[in-house]
This record gives C-alpha cells, sequence and structure tokens, in this order.
C-alpha cells in the first residue's frame, strides 16, 4: 500500500513533467526544421511610431513616423467639434512621413485634433489622437527679458516670466517650458497680436480663496482682447499685456533651463539658463537632460566662447536669488539693442548667454495699474 501512494504522489507526476518537456522539445525542433508541428512566425509585429508632427503652413499637417508606413485614414477637427473633416495622406519616397491637407484655413491658435489609424505593408495598425495648434503665418519675434523665481504669499506676488516683442505678429504657437517644472507644465500662449517694443508678462500662479470663495485677488485678467488696461492684480503691469496661468503650485526651479518654443515651424525661439552659483561646476539633473540638448542643437545660447552650449558652466550665476527674494529677477540686459538691430537690419542675433543676463533689484511691486 505504501509502494503504491508513493507511485501515485511522486513517480506519476514526475513521468508526466518529463514527458511534457519531451513533447515541447519536439514541437519547438519541428518548428525551427520545418517539419508539421509549432511554427516561429517571424516579421515586423509592432505598429509604426509617431516621431513628430509639423503645422507646415495655414493648411497643412506633416506626420513622420519611425519607420515606413502604408497607409492612413485621418480626419482633423476644431477639439471641441463632434466631427472632422476627411484628410487624404500623401506620402513621401520611403512612406515614413504622410502630409494631410485641411479643405479650410486653420484658426491661428486654435485647438485642433488628428485622429485616425495608421497601417504598416504588414497590417500592423496605430490608432493616434494627436492635439496641435493652428498655424501662425505672422508669428511675432519673441525674446526672454525677465525672469522671477521668487514668491511671497503673504504680498500675493509670485513668479512671473516677461517676453519681450522685438518685431511685430501673433503670439499663436508659442510656449514656455522649464526643465524644472517639466513638460507637464508647459505654457502656451493665446493668440494675440502684439508690436515690436512691446512686453508680455505670463504670471505663473492664479491662487484662489482658501475658503474656496473663488480667487485670492481680483483682476487677474488675460489682456487677450486688445486692451492693455484690464488686469490689475498684484504684479500687473502698466506697460505689458498680462497673462495668468491656471495654477496654484511652485514654478520655476532654484536653478533651471528656461525654453521658449516656436511650436508654428519647431524651433526654440529663445531659451535662458541660470544656476545657484554654488553648483555651477557640476551638471544638470538627469531630468533636465533632454531640454538641454534641445537649446543645444537649437543655438540660441552660447558659451564664453561664443560656441553654442547647453551646459550648466555656461549658464548664468542667479546670485542672490532665492524663493523669498521678491524683489530681485534675472534681467536680460540688452533687450533694447536687439530691438533697435531689428529695426534696423529686419534680424537680430538669435542667441544668448550669461553675459547678456544680470540680477535686478527693484521695489517690491511694479506699477500697479489704475482702475
Amino acid at each position: 500500500m505504501k509502494f503504491l501512494c508513493y507511485v501515485r504522489r511522486c513517480l506519476l507526476p514526475a513521468v508526466g513533467m518529463v514527458a511534457a518537456v519531451f513533447l515541447l522539445s519536439s514541437f519547438s525542433f519541428a518548428g525551427k526544421s520545418g517539419a508539421t508541428g509549432l511554427s516561429l512566425l517571424q516579421g515586423e509585429f509592432s505598429s509604426p511610431r509617431i516621431s513628430g508632427l509639423r503645422v507646415t503652413d495655414s493648411r497643412t499637417v506633416l506626420l513622420e513616423f519611425d519607420r515606413p508606413a502604408a497607409s492612413a485614414e485621418c480626419t482633423v477637427r476644431k477639439e471641441m467639434a463632434q466631427a472632422g473633416d476627411a484628410c487624404e495622406a500623401v506620402w513621401n519616397d520611403d512612406c515614413s512621413a504622410a502630409t494631410f491637407r485641411l479643405p479650410y484655413e486653420m484658426e491661428p491658435g486654435a485647438s485642433y485634433i488628428l485622429s485616425g489609424v495608421v497601417a504598416d505593408r504588414q497590417g500592423n495598425t496605430l490608432t493616434m489622437s494627436i492635439p496641435f495648434c493652428g498655424y501662425n503665418a505672422r508669428p511675432a519675434r519673441l525674446v526672454l527679458a525677465e525672469v522671477r523665481n521668487a514668491y511671497s504669499s503673504k504680498k500675493q506676488q509670485y513668479e512671473f516670466i516677461r517676453l519681450c516683442c522685438l518685431a511685430s505678429g501673433n503670439t499663436a504657437g508659442f510656449e514656455l517650458v522649464g526643465a524644472g517644472d517639466g513638460e507637464q507644465c508647459a505654457y502656451l500662449l493665446p493668440p494675440m497680436e502684439v508690436r515690436a517694443g512691446e512686453s508680455v508678462t505670463v504670471h505663473l500662479r492664479k491662487m484662489r480663496a482658501k475658503d474656496g470663495s473663488g480667487y485670492a485677488q481680483q483682476g487677474m485678467i488675460d489682456e487677450v482682447n486688445g486692451r492693455m488696461d484690464e488686469s490689475f492684480a498684484a504684479d500687473s503691469s502698466a506697460s505689458a499685456w498680462d497673462l495668468w496661468v491656471e495654477n496654484e503650485k511652485s514654478r520655476l526651479a532654484p536653478s533651471d533651463i528656461l525654453v521658449l518654443r516656436n511650436k508654428n515651424d519647431g524651433s526654440v525661439a529663445d531659451a535662458l539658463l541660470y544656476t545657484v552659483p554654488e553648483k555651477a561646476s557640476g551638471d544638470w539633473d538627469a531630468s533636465y537632460a533632454a531640454m538641454a540638448q534641445e537649446v543645444l542643437l537649437g543655438g540660441v545660447w552660447t558659451g564664453a566662447d561664443g560656441q553654442p552650449s547647453s551646459s550648466r558652466q555656461s549658464a548664468f550665476l542667479a546670485e542672490g536669488i532665492t524663493s523669498a527674494a521678491v524683489t530681485r529677477s534675472l534681467l536680460r540686459r540688452n533687450c533694447a539693442a536687439l530691438l533697435e538691430e531689428y529695426r534696423s537690419s529686419g534680424a537680430a542675433s538669435p542667441a544668448s548667454s550669461a553675459a547678456d543676463w544680470s540680477v535686478a533689484v527693484r521695489s517690491a511691486r511694479p506699477a500697479k495699474k489704475s482702475r
């Protein structure tokens, strides 16, 4: 009896495992040799991936893939629209990019969505839905002019970035982003007309009242309707267009890479690299690497030797800049010179460096607009 129990509990399961291994080995061998049995599929089984989207003119969207595709059925619609317009794909020679032609002209800065299905020659498909901005045929020439990364909750003063307009145009498609905050905090400027010599101040916080009754202060108004006197909250400027970001969390790191992108053509319009002095000899954090590479390839920041750079050693030394120093900001020295250069020749140097920036000390609150 004990022997029979041993056979049931130990020997039979062991024999079964050996048989299973032998059977799988046979199938594997048969598949490799081409005999009847388990066949191993070969080829490409992943769908093409999107490597880029560019809006090339007021009616055209270019979609790029990481490898050749074969077909695409896509529509383009405004963000809030229920239905879109079908767009036929026109492929380049190696089928790594497709151009979609819209039946109408896009509204500058408006939100659109390209959606549909892309397939390769093997039948692998990719379903996509990609937001993009309407083409801006008259982009303004904007540069970073002032940055304050300090704040005071008591004084209701928070971080801001001021832009200087060198050439008149529209702000649609321009985006501000900092490496410290990350891509998820990128701010897309609304479409608005600005003239050469004017400034645009982007206030990076719009605080709400602690009791939930509304905003903490009145007058935080986006001046997108052609009037420069609408915003009257703290830090509103009497000589700039004021814009307010729907955000209550701190922005701008003590050491940072700030980028102004022109998403109309995919270029980097300007950048500012600054660091606290005690870390100036080190490297950027790993999370800053992608934006540092973007600045380097864009050629908008140079080192002491005048060559394109995005190293921490080339950054402006933000001495005396702390999170509580609301009377201090990073100020660009050469905005007036750049503006004059643009007026006289229609162009200006696309690159800046640490030598173009300084630490400005001013009154705790800029000129407030009268009501």
